[in-house]
């Protein structure tokens, strides 16, 4: 029985994440443009604290790559780069300006 309980404390704890989908952050980011999508590419990204982010919703005149910009975000479902591959994290841009 003190297994059961042992189980059932962690796996209530397990799915606790920092951030869930719906809540707005904000900070400081580095745009990437990327290959397209239909390339097999990951598309256009941003590098928030040295963590790449699939970008969804940048709007033009914002995709330069190197560009330093100020985002206001939620964190979005991961992104799958290429055929099979590695899911990554997304966020869609729900704000965005130069830094």
């Amino acid at each position: 029985m003190k297994s059961f309980y042992f189980l059932f404390f962690i796996l209530s704890f397990s799915g606790c994440k920092a951030t869930s989908p719906g809540d707005t952050l904000k900070a400081n980011g580095v745009v990437q443009k990327g290959i397209p999508v239909g390339a097999d590419g990951c598309g256009d990204m941003i590098v928030i604290d040295s963590v790449p982010y699939k970008a969804i919703g940048i709007p033009a005149e914002f995709l330069k790559d190197g560009l330093e910009v100020k985002v206001r975000y939620i964190p979005a479902e991961p992104f799958r780069c290429g055929r099979g591959g590695k899911a990554i994290p997304s966020v869609k841009i729900l704000s965005i300006r130069k830094k």
